[in-house]
């Protein structure tokens, strides 16, 4: 178990076992507290014999986010050669203990994910947009959380305002997200080319002269309209 994982466990079942001078009891205790209380006691035999330990009776070890280690403890034994066994359970089939009940929780909480603030920017020379890089920052309870963008950072922005997307990922799959906008203001001017000066010579049969004229013009964005002060 850890900050991610969470542990729970009913019962405990073990195979146990005293020579004739071995423990006459045994008893369960638990790291939680420090092993200072017996979580449940039985009485020892030569024969091998199943008992069965109320692990919810250990307080703090349903939903534990920490390691608990469990110890049995054996008493009066009358001779210091004396022994108490962990045995291999017959029915059902098992090797020495067997813990019932077990449940691993997964990570259910989401990633906190923090957007940066709104941007506002001028295009860059001689394009329709503007690359823009930025960065949402996440923090979660386990390690492993991945940002995406509907947008990428450094990416090139088209001029107006783009709403972009922040999505972290956690390694559990538990998703937050956030938004912004970045907006693009067009701020270059056109270049505007006109033709150069007219000089008209006057034809005494007409009452007016005509002369077609037309100026060129260049912009990092398309729809630049030309207009004049005098029409063509």
């Amino acid at each position: 178990p850890n900050s991610c994982f969470k542990f729970s466990a009913t019962s405990l079942r073990v195979g146990l076992s005293a020579t004739s001078s071995g423990p006459s009891t045994a008893q369960l205790r638990s790291s939680l507290d420090s092993y200072g209380s017996a979580i449940g006691t039985v009485s020892l035999t030569t024969t091998v014999t199943t008992y069965t330990f109320n692990l919810s009776l250990i307080p703090g070890l349903q939903n534990s986010t920490s390691p608990v280690t469990l110890r049995i403890y054996g008493y009066g034994a009358t001779s210091s050669n004396g022994t108490m066994r962990i045995q291999n359970i017959a029915s059902p089939a098992m090797v020495g203990l067997e813990v019932d009940g077990i449940v691993a929780s997964s990570d259910v909480t989401p990633p906190a994910i923090t957007c940066p603030g709104n941007i506002t920017v001028s295009n860059d020379n001689n394009v329709c947009g503007a690359s823009v890089t930025f960065a949402a920052t996440a923090t979660d309870n386990c390690p492993g959380t991945v940002i995406t963008y509907s947008h990428a950072p450094g990416s090139v922005f088209p001029i107006g305002t783009t709403t972009v997307t922040a999505t972290a990922t956690d390694a559990s799959n538990n998703v937050t997200t956030c938004t912004f906008t970045v907006t693009v203001n067009d701020t270059q001017a056109p270049a505007i080319t006109c033709p150069g000066n007219i000089t008209l010579l006057y034809n005494n049969t007409a009452t007016t002269e005509t002369y077609t004229i037309s100026a060129t013009a260049t912009d990092n964005c398309p729809g630049t309209v030309i207009t004049y002060s005098h029409a063509p």
